[in-house]
C-alpha cells in the first residue's frame, strides 16, 4: 500500500503527484495569440490553463492540455468534404462566397491524434498491455476526476470534444483522454488514449485507439429510430458500436 494524501487539485501517492487544472476559457487576447502561434482557427472554446498532470519525484512528468493538442490538428488541409461545409465556413471564417467544394486551410474537425505531453521520459512502442484485470478489480478510488480541453460545436452540425478523466487507486493511476467528434449525418468518431501508471513499476503504458463510423448505416445494435438517436449522440455509448481503424501501444520509461 503506498502512503498518499490531499494536496491542492489533486493527490500525492506513494512518488508521484496527480494534479487536475480546471481553468477558464480564452478571452479575446489569448485566442489571438494561440492563432497566430498555432497557425490554426481555433475551436469555440478552449480551455487555455486547464490541464492533467502526473508528475514524479524524479521531475518527470506526463500532461494532458489543450494547446499540445490542437498543435498537432491538420491545418493546411481539410480532409473532409461534409454537408454543411458552407455554412460552417460563413459562421466561422466570415467568409460570403459559395463554393462547391470547400477545401479549409485546416482540419475544422479538430480531429487529434494527440497521446500526451511526455518529459523526463523514454517514449518507445511496445507490445505490452494495459492490465485490464487490474483496473477491473474494485479498489477503492482515491481520486477521480474530469475535465474538457477543448469544444467546439461545428456550427450546429456535430460536436468535437476532448476530454479527460483520472482515477487514482491505491496501486495504479488510471487516465482516459477521449476525443469525441460528430459530424450530424456524415460520421462518428472517436479517438481514446488510455494512461496506466502502476505504482511499483518505473514505466507507465499508453494504449491509443482510433474508432470511425460513417452514416446512414445500418443500425444492427439499435433497431428502434429512438434508440439510434441517442446512442448517436452519446460519447460514452458510442464508441463501443464504432470498428476499430488503427491502434497502436507506447510504454513510458521514468529515467
Amino acid at each position: 500500500m503506498f502512503k498518499h494524501s490531499e494536496i491542492p487539485n489533486g493527490i500525492a501517492i506513494g512518488d508521484w503527484k496527480v494534479t487536475v487544472t480546471k481553468g477558464t476559457i480564452l478571452n479575446a487576447g489569448e485566442i489571438e495569440k494561440w492563432t497566430q502561434e498555432l497557425d490554426l482557427q481555433l475551436p469555440e472554446m478552449v480551455f487555455g490553463s486547464s490541464s492533467l498532470r502526473l508528475e514524479h519525484a524524479s521531475g518527470c512528468s506526463l500532461e494532458l492540455n489543450a494547446r499540445d493538442a490542437l498543435n498537432v490538428v491538420e491545418k493546411h488541409t481539410d480532409p473532409m468534404k461534409v454537408a454543411y461545409s458552407e455554412k460552417w465556413q460563413k459562421d466561422r471564417e466570415g467568409c460570403a462566397e459559395k463554393v462547391k467544394d470547400v477545401v479549409k486551410p485546416f482540419d475544422w474537425t479538430y480531429t487529434t491524434d494527440y497521446r500526451g505531453t511526455v518529459c523526463g521520459g523514454e517514449r518507445a512502442k511496445t507490445e505490452d498491455k494495459i492490465n485490464v484485470e487490474l483496473l477491473k478489480r474494485p479498489d477503492p478510488i482515491l481520486f477521480f476526476e474530469e475535465l474538457i480541453l477543448f469544444e467546439d460545436e461545428l456550427a450546429d452540425n456535430g460536436a468535437a470534444v476532448l476530454s479527460a478523466k483520472v482515477r487514482v487507486m491505491p496501486t495504479s493511476i488510471f487516465v482516459l483522454q477521449r476525443f469525441y467528434l460528430r459530424v450530424d449525418d456524415v460520421l462518428v468518431r472517436v479517438r481514446d488514449t488510455r494512461i496506466h501508471q502502476e505504482l511499483a513499476k518505473p514505466w507507465c503504458l499508453i494504449e491509443y485507439s482510433s474508432r470511425e463510423r460513417s452514416f446512414p448505416d445500418p443500425w444492427k445494435e439499435y433497431p428502434d429510430e429512438m434508440q439510434q438517436e441517442l446512442a448517436y449522440k452519446s460519447p460514452n455509448e458510442m464508441p463501443a458500436l464504432l470498428p476499430v481503424t488503427f491502434e497502436c501501444r507506447e510504454k513510458v520509461t521514468w529515467s
